[in-house]
């Protein structure tokens, strides 16, 4: 059987800041996510688009519905001092370093950035938060559980501090991490289910410069830049399950989606604009510049992991 290569296109909801002061915005971000699911159907028979507004709906659908106290891991839900209190952190990486070339190996979970307090604190006033309301269980909400153990590697912090968990809600669940919660009799309210899948990714991490896209990188210095998912920057067959072959025509198109998104919605922006820097580039430098350089000068022709 087939499996499907899901994109889950949060695109509209990570520049919610642009779409309000830009007419031409929900256009420029659509026709983006369209350009990404078209070249992704060049190489896998089935890619499954998941909207903005079906994440968006279903994850406050249930936050409304749900008689428990939740912990959002989610940044499009965040805390609203009532309901629902939020950890922001993910996966980063570091950089491994070795005569003059590097490679990304996994530095753990951390903030989301580096303004935010330690994930432990982050934890603690969850359950001040929770306590607060006289409760005892919770629900864990998050967009998409792939392999499950992150998602488990939270309930182990939850529970190390006298709650239990209840529900994980999510946009996406894949089958084998429906096992791992099952077994730990967690329940599970999602919205699409798959038994396996080709890989997951959201749209985020493909289009340079999208807040809260890319991989988190922790530098020397303890901050915080974004790693795309594409060619010169990450290996894309690792992270996006596009193979060698495949992964230059992809990241060209990649690189191509970012420029006329960022053409049509802020073209004088440069990287130091954005909230979170890029890898590797100079926060001087514009960033349609930047991207119409890069594919000239063929940059997507491969990972460059050089210093």
């Amino acid at each position: 059987m087939t499996k499907p290569y899901v994109l889950t296109d949060d695109l509209s909801l990570e520049f919610a800041g642009l779409v309000s002061a830009n007419p031409d915005a929900l256009n420029a971000l659509t026709d983006a996510s369209s350009a990404i699911e078209n070249s992704l159907k060049k190489f896998f028979p089935i890619v499954e688009r998941i909207s903005a507004e079906k994440i968006h709906g279903f994850l406050s659908d249930k936050v409304s519905q749900s008689a428990l106290p939740v912990i959002s891991l989610a940044g499009i839900i965040p805390s609203d001092g009532t309901k629902v209190v939020s950890v922001e952190a993910s996966r980063t990486v570091k950089l491994l370093k070795k005569d003059g070339y590097f490679e990304f190996v996994d530095n753990g979970i951390l903030p989301r950035n580096s303004s935010l307090p330690a994930v432990a604190d982050q934890f603690n006033n969850c359950v001040s938060f929770i306590n607060q309301q006289g409760q005892r269980r919770v629900n864990l909400l998050d967009d998409v559980v792939f392999s499950g153990d992150t998602v488990l590697d939270y309930v182990d912090r939850i529970e190390r501090r006298g709650l239990s968990v209840d529900t994980v809600i999510a946009n996406v669940v894949i089958g084998g991490a429906v096992k791992k919660l099952e077994s730990r009799s967690i329940k599970i309210d999602a919205d699409y289910i798959y038994d396996d899948v080709e890989d997951e990714v959201c749209m985020r991490d493909f289009i340079v410069g999208t807040p809260g896209g890319g991989r988190n990188l922790m530098t020397k210095r303890g901050e915080y830049v974004a790693v795309p998912y594409l060619y010169p920057f990450a290996n894309v067959d690792r992270w996006a399950s596009v193979n060698p072959e495949q992964a230059i025509e992809f990241s060209k198109d990649c690189l191509q989606a970012s420029l006329d998104l960022w053409s049509r919605l802020a073209p004088e922006t440069k990287f130091g604009d954005l909230d979170k820097p890029v890898f590797k580039f100079d926060s001087n430098a514009r960033i349609t510049d930047t991207l119409d350089q890069m594919i000239r000068e063929r940059k997507y022709a491969g990972f460059a992991n050089t210093l």
